[in-house]
């Protein structure tokens, strides 16, 4: 088994979390407050160890926003002028039934101007691999693997089209026509695995064969019109052989290349004729010319032990004109790296461990996925700005508390006397309830069932405890 990582058998984001979370508001409560303390406690330390120590490299927080979802969001992905967040299902004792304290996989569609949620539903209970999804945007297709099922849903409906294929399949990708499905099919986890390249019209099943334990896979077009497949073997775990694999789709039968990039490949992003492997058991990420179909360089990410990193993203730097790739860590970071000189030059902190990484102009979206220095389920996804730095107080000391309680009925909250709040349930649907902020900053919550909701005032929201 590989660093936390999404292996070993493990679905993604169900990796131990204690079977007893979440069993009563209090356990949540006593969850959220401790969590609190010390997250305040390690920022306040760092604050300390920069002021006494001179370092290189830049630790910086920067101005967040959050989204608050159902536990375990995992993936994160733009579609026009939405954000689709998918959450992994929260299967405790991983017994595959659904038990108290259980909560299925989630799609979320959130509207980025205000934060608000636009749509959602929740799958019916099943393993919904959500980090290893293939979509044709363009067309406001996602395909899913639920289950041994791979089901094609309409992005702007959320609903199911119908089943395409069945079989043991980890992740998938589509062509743009939506004609093809390239899925990668792990019959155990010592056996070498295949890609699957399927027809949808014609029904034809080509199978490729490629390493042990294939996981995330891609279609790809190189600037010069090679059109390849990528897909990354994770092999036999707790080795250091793990490969990266240029499938060649102009070639009868294909041809392909493999890379050996290290210990357990966890994910991968292409931008333009190069490739960013992010290796988790060997805390680095390999660069890949897709070209010339070798290794360029490797960067060192930094962390150790079980934190290491998961996902990767491409930002342009408008003020230094220059690449940058973003990793998250379970590390509770995001490491930026200058892609030019390949140095690591400034880390963003984070209140919890994150999965899925999205850039939008100058924002990054991060699935806040595990609580911090723990793998209880966390729920939101942060935003931040990358062009614009705060200082580490204000970053301790959010301007809107993350949670209120409202046992006796009313609660206090942190928003101007008269303005108007609107309410969502966990799930994201608005509720009949709205209120307007009384002269005593407080609002009158009798109406609610108990449970857990969101306050809005339009620019701000904060999480209530019913």
């Amino acid at each position: 088994m590989t660093q936390c990582g999404k292996t070993d058998g493990e679905d993604e984001a169900e990796v131990g979390i204690p079977a007893a979370s979440y069993t009563t508001i209090g356990d949540v409560v006593s969850s959220v407050a401790h969590h609190d303390r010390q997250y305040s406690k390690e920022l306040a330390m760092r604050s300390f160890l920069m002021i006494c120590a001179c370092v290189f490299t830049c630790t910086q927080a920067f101005t967040q926003n959050r989204v608050l979802t159902p536990p375990l969001p995992s993936a994160v992905f733009f579609d026009d002028d939405v954000v689709h967040v998918l959450c992994a299902r929260l299967d405790a004792d991983y017994d595959g039934e659904i038990d108290t304290g259980d909560v299925p996989a989630s799609w979320l569609v959130v509207d980025p101007s205000t934060l608000s949620i636009l749509r959602s539903q929740q799958f019916a209970w099943n393993d919904v691999k959500v980090t290893r999804s293939g979509s044709s945007l363009e067309k406001d297709i996602l395909d899913l693997v639920v289950g041994e099922e791979v089901v094609r849903y309409q992005t702007t409906s959320l609903a199911p089209l119908g089943s395409l294929f069945e079989g043991k399949i980890y992740g998938l990708d589509a062509s743009q026509d939506l004609k093809t499905l390239w899925m990668s099919e792990r019959p155990s986890f010592t056996d070498p695995g295949n890609i699957i390249e399927y027809n949808t019209d014609t029904k034809q099943t080509t199978r490729i064969p490629v390493g042990v334990n294939p996981q995330q896979v891609s279609y790809h077009q190189t600037a010069g019109g090679l059109e390849q497949v990528l897909v990354i073997c994770e092999e036999l775990f707790g080795k250091t052989n793990g490969t990266f694999r240029i499938v060649d789709l102009k070639t009868t039968p294909r041809t392909q290349k493999s890379i050996e990039v290290g210990d357990t490949p966890n994910y991968f992003v292409a931008d333009g004729d190069t490739a960013y492997v992010v290796v988790n058991g060997s805390h680095s990420v390999v660069i890949i010319d897709l070209v010339k179909h070798e290794k360029i360089a490797t960067i060192n990410v930094g962390t150790t032990g079980f934190d290491g990193p998961r996902e990767a993203a491409v930002w342009f730097d408008p003020t230094s004109k220059s690449k940058m790739l973003l990793v998250s860590t379970f590390d509770e970071e995001i490491r930026v790296f200058n892609l030019t000189t390949r140095e690591h030059i400034k880390t963003i902190a984070l209140p919890a461990k994150p999965e899925g990484i999205a850039i939008r102009g100058n924002d990054v979206w991060v699935t806040q996925t595990f609580t911090k220095d723990s793998y209880e389920p966390a729920s939101d996804v942060a935003i931040y700005d990358l062009a614009s730095a705060v200082s580490v107080d204000d970053f301790i000391t959010p301007t809107t508390p993350k949670g209120i309680l409202a046992f006796s009925g009313a609660a206090n909250v942190p928003f101007a006397p008269g303005a108007m709040i609107t309410v969502t349930d966990i799930t994201g649907r608005m509720t009949a309830f709205s209120a307007v902020v009384s002269s005593s900053q407080t609002v009158d919550c009798t109406m609610l069932p108990h449970g857990t909701y969101m306050l809005s005032n339009g620019k701000e929201s904060v999480k209530l405890m019913r």
